[in-house]
């Protein structure tokens, strides 16, 4: 290599790097203003009702109660018994936090705001991802500003761990594609089994997400097939079940306690506790036709189903059988809901947010929905991937029931998809010449 060659290639790893520095301040930026338009939210806002319930008061609790040596209990009426309500995960993250002496509601809800800022951060690196720095900055910035990310942010729920995870499996997915390695596998299916201990649907992120992902067939920089990189069908078996296992052991732990305390198989307690509220005739007729229902719940829980956060399925498993021709009615009514288009402004139950709130997140949802779709069809390729928390999205809302707040992992993609098509229309930009692999060195020519 002469000097001249050696002092280019300098050149343009100093200026590479000089613009990776630049992108990073830009994202801390958005992302710190994102955390301060939560603070606000939740300061001055929408604050905390005393003694908030439901969902949001679990997790407090439950942080709280594992601070003080309680691992995953729940309190009734002063008591404490083992339950399995939610996955862990969430609460195991608050407890940190309360274990520091940040034991309050509000301490919880600035955590939940902090994880929400970085999971902007994270939106931002899928926009760079997708097309160029500009999409990056551009998914991050709408993200910021995001009211149904900034009302779950203040919710004290896992929703915005949950965006976190669901944008970190994104960006290794595609990574998969681009550089199939069993490492790289192994990531992938390390933040799925989070995934899942965040919220038990994210299990459904490793057929719709991680299973494709590694047996993609895309193209590299260089133009070399994934196949060819990755190994063939071996390589691609040997990903597949490298992501397979690390998501199984990752959720081990979890399951192998729940199979000692309950003695059987569970995720979360909680979806049964969805069955059962979203499957009888006042979830089936009427104005709450795909909604949910606290009175068809507390008719399926014994009292110790009530202590455990579960419920019995049984009638509305034999409800749901008996109706079946109204089933799909009211399953496609749950996916309306979900994506607001069924009483969109129904959004929760004892919640703290502010009805002008989702009203504007309504204005801007709308128009991102169909910038979404324009960069989707656009995208030249990895447009399947970004598809798949929409798929999971769906899926859940046709088993359990309809709920804008549900939408949260498929509105990464509608985030990132939209920043795309609002600044390139186009390929890609080119990875910076550093990040690609080295090519070999050209034979040297016979003297």
């Amino acid at each position: 290599m002469t000097d001249l060659e050696q002092s280019v290639r300098l050149v343009r790893r100093e200026r590479d790097t000089g613009h990776r520095r630049a992108f990073a301040a830009r994202l801390a930026i958005v992302a710190a203003a994102a955390f301060g338009i939560r603070l606000i939210y939740i300061l001055a806002i929408a604050r905390a009702p005393i003694g908030v319930g439901g969902d949001a008061g679990f997790y407090h609790s439950a942080a709280n109660l594992i601070a003080h040596g309680h691992f995953y209990d729940r309190a009734i009426f002063g008591h404490v018994y083992k339950t399995a309500e939610h996955p862990p995960l969430f609460s195991l993250l608050l407890s940190v936090s309360s274990l520091l002496g940040g034991d309050t509601l509000l301490a919880h809800r600035i955590v939940s705001c902090a994880i929400g800022s970085c999971a902007v951060a994270l939106i931002g690196l899928l926009g760079r991802r997708l097309g160029s720095e500009r999409t990056g900055i551009v998914a991050a910035a709408i993200a910021a500003v995001y009211p149904p990310f900034v009302t779950a942010d203040g919710l004290v729920m896992s929703e915005p761990l949950f965006v976190l995870l669901v944008c970190a499996a994104l960006l290794l997915a595609l990574d998969v594609t681009a550089r199939p390695t069993v490492k790289a596998a192994i990531a992938l299916g390390v933040v799925i089994g989070l995934s899942v201990l965040t919220r038990g649907e994210g299990l459904l992120l490793l057929p719709l997400l991680a299973w494709p992902a590694v047996y993609a067939r895309g193209r590299g920089a260089s133009g070399d097939t994934a196949a060819a990189r990755g190994g063939g069908g071996r390589g691609r078996a040997a990903r597949l079940i490298a992501t397979t296992l690390a998501a199984a052991l990752v959720l081990a732990p979890w399951i192998a306690r729940n199979l000692v305390v309950f003695h059987r198989f569970i995720i979360a307690a909680d979806s049964n506790t969805v069955i059962a509220g979203a499957n009888c005739q006042d979830t089936y007729y009427g104005h709450d036709i795909g909604w949910w229902s606290l009175e068809c719940l507390e008719r399926a829980r014994t009292q110790t189903q009530l202590r455990e956060g579960d419920a019995s399925t049984t009638a509305a498993v034999r409800f749901a059988r008996d109706h079946l021709t109204r089933l799909p009615l009211v399953a496609a009514v749950r996916v309306l809901r979900t994506f607001n288009f069924f009483q969109p402004l129904r959004q929760g139950n004892r919640e703290p947010r502010r009805r002008w709130v989702d009203i504007l997140g309504l204005v801007l949802y709308y128009p991102l929905l169909v910038l979404a779709a324009l960069g989707l069809r656009r995208l030249p390729r990895d447009r399947w991937l970004l598809l798949a928390p929409v798929w999971m999205v769906i899926i859940v809302s046709v088993l359990g029931w309809g709920i804008g707040r549900f939408r949260v992992g498929a509105d990464v993609s509608l985030v990132a998809l939209a920043a795309f098509q609002l600044t390139t229309g186009r390929a890609p930009a080119p990875r910076p010449a550093s990040s690609r692999r080295r090519r070999p060195a050209a034979p040297a020519r016979a003297r």
